[in-house]
């Protein structure tokens, strides 16, 4: 017997993953409905499942809020700081700059903040960030980030749950099994209601 957590797999096996799509469907939303317009995405590798199903969730949002997700700025090609620092960067240099930029992950957002600093601007004030995965260090330090939590206690133990339960009744369940997630709101998102952007 064989469970498969935090990644989908292609066998006869039941996977345990986080719901990326309404994970991205939230901080998608979280943005737009603090008003901004203006918004970039930095992604992580392309091809990968869990690059795609990000990407499925950010443009639902936007397309449920009437826009065009063609016309959002996207950069990046993997999932490490050296990509999103170079992401953010030509993200910096478009002629009309977004006010807030969703990263794949937290790492991205970390190294988006840093060409954001660079480039004289500071996180939320003139750009806001959401990452994804609540690293340790995203809750401590200068820019306490807004990130959606993937809770690896809870796959872990809905995993194990699942694994037992095949070792007990003998049956393979190869379902896929969704984990819902948390935004955790802090400090790097600015709230742009009622102001022009």
């Amino acid at each position: 017997p064989m469970a498969a957590i935090c990644r989908i797999v292609y066998y006869d096996v039941p996977n345990v993953v986080t719901d990326e799509v309404t994970a991205m469907e939230k901080s998608m939303d979280y943005l737009l409905d603090r008003g901004h317009k203006k918004v970039a995405v930095i992604e992580g590798l392309p091809g990968v499942d869990s690059n795609r199903l990000r990407r499925r969730g950010w443009r639902n949002s936007a397309i449920r809020h009437g826009l065009d997700p063609d016309a959002i700025p996207v950069e990046g090609d993997e999932y490490r700081y050296a990509n999103g620092y170079r992401a953010a960067k030509k993200i910096l240099e478009l002629e009309e700059r977004p006010t807030a930029i969703l990263c794949f992950n937290d790492e991205l957002a970390f190294a988006a903040r840093a060409a954001i600093y660079e480039a004289g601007l500071k996180v939320p004030d003139d750009i806001s960030l959401i990452g994804f995965d609540n690293w340790d260090m995203s809750g401590y330090g200068t820019m306490r980030l807004t990130t959606v939590e993937r809770n690896m206690g809870d796959l872990a133990r809905e995993g194990t749950r699942v694994l037992l339960k095949q070792i007990e009744d003998g049956i393979i369940d190869n379902r896929r099994i969704f984990l819902d997630n948390k935004l955790i709101v802090r400090e790097s998102v600015k709230d742009l209601r009622g102001k022009e952007n």
